[in-house]
């Protein structure tokens, strides 16, 4: 993943905390010409470098968040992505709701960026925020019981369309 911009671009700092944030591991290149003040973010699959971007473009590019939908219905939607929401979005799930969460960070909330969260419930050796955060959104039908319904994934999606450079 790479971004292009000045150093000093409050609008390209926030792309890289929030992918940064998601785990991804971000190359900062300074743009050519030096003058030039975009922000160009290179994500890989997508042909194109996106230009001057929101925080929800390159997300939905790497799939941490679902596109809108018109005229979507979910059984539930749960505001907030933090551990407590997506314990929740997996246990709906599980049940076979169709689930709705809602973040304005990254998926994981407050704790994504967190390199180590220790002593959280089935993780007694600690784990990384974007790794809890991605296990819940990629939660495994294979943990069914019998006759229950089918498992659906939670969906995330970004409570900030645009940017939140002032």
């Amino acid at each position: 993943m790479t971004v292009k911009a000045p150093h000093r671009s409050l609008k390209a700092f926030e792309i890289r905390a929030f992918l940064s944030g998601s785990g991804f591991v971000i190359k900062w290149q300074k743009p050519n010409p030096a003058t030039d003040e975009n922000v160009y973010v290179t994500v890989p699959g997508v042909k194109e470098p996106l230009k001057n971007p929101s925080l929800a473009r390159p997300a939905v590019a790497l799939k941490l968040v679902d596109p809108a939908e018109n005229n979507a219905w979910f059984d539930i939607i749960i505001v907030g992505g933090g551990p407590a929401g997506l314990s929740a979005a997996v246990y709906a799930g599980t049940e076979g709701l169709k689930t709705l969460v809602i973040e304005d960070d990254v998926p994981g909330g407050q704790v994504g960026p967190s390199t180590e969260i220790a002593n959280y419930f089935g993780f007694p050796d600690g784990i990384a925020g974007f790794e809890l955060a991605r296990r819940a959104l990629s939660r495994p039908a294979s943990t069914r019981w019998p006759g229950s319904p089918p498992i659906r994934p939670p969906r995330c999606a970004s409570a900030t369309p645009r940017s939140r450079t002032r």
